[in-house]
């Protein structure tokens, strides 16, 4: 991930482990109870990240992708932030 491993080490799960590569980059370990689930826990960091394996995370966030590729409606600046986008 290029994520400093401060940060890792903040918000990953209990049952991770990671190692910072340099001072940006940290490889991390964890499960999940399913592939999207674990894809959904990289997100929440926030940062760029290459899944290294197994083949079926990398398929997982291959789904997860094509599920966020969507059209998102902008509101207009007095419309509020999510005015009118149904979830």
């Amino acid at each position: 991930m290029e994520c400093p491993a401060t940060l890792v080490a903040k918000w990953a799960p209990g049952a991770a482990s990671f190692e910072a590569i340099d001072e940006r980059i940290t490889r991390i370990q964890m499960g999940a109870w399913s592939w999207p689930t674990l894809i959904g826990f990289l997100v929440i960091f926030n940062c760029r990240f290459t899944v290294e394996g197994p083949p079926e995370l990398a398929e997982a966030a291959r789904e997860v992708v094509g599920r966020l590729d969507v059209e998102i409606p902008r509101t207009d600046r007095h419309s509020g932030p999510s005015a009118g986008i149904p979830v």
